[in-house]
């Protein structure tokens, strides 16, 4: 029953090592990356595809503060990012979104 536990143990620790690596090495690192993996789909890779009501953000008035607000807590039908991006990578993604055109 010992060996079993242990090896249940070992498992998860070897699982949970293996999942840590493969996200620092799969983290984007840039916020062009970030955008694409993330925001594309709706906004498109240009910022103008609109859909589900995705606003065209090459023609957007907000400024980096709105937006990085805008990213973290989304509104309507946009998923906010806050706990799926850390704050840097919201703020990559906002700085992003600026040249936009």
């Amino acid at each position: 029953m010992k060996k079993l536990l242990f090896s249940i143990l070992m498992i998860a620790l070897v699982i949970a090592c293996n999942t840590q690596n493969n996200k620092d090495s799969d983290m984007p690192k840039t916020g062009q990356e970030i955008y694409r993996r993330n925001c594309a789909l709706c906004h498109g890779a240009d910022g103008k595809l609109g859909v589900r009501g995705a606003k065209d953000l090459s023609t957007s008035p907000m400024g980096l503060d709105e937006r990085i607000n805008r990213i973290a807590y989304g509104k309507d039908l946009m998923t906010p990012f806050t706990g799926l991006l850390t704050d840097e990578e919201i703020r990559l993604v906002a700085e992003y979104t600026l040249t936009l055109k």
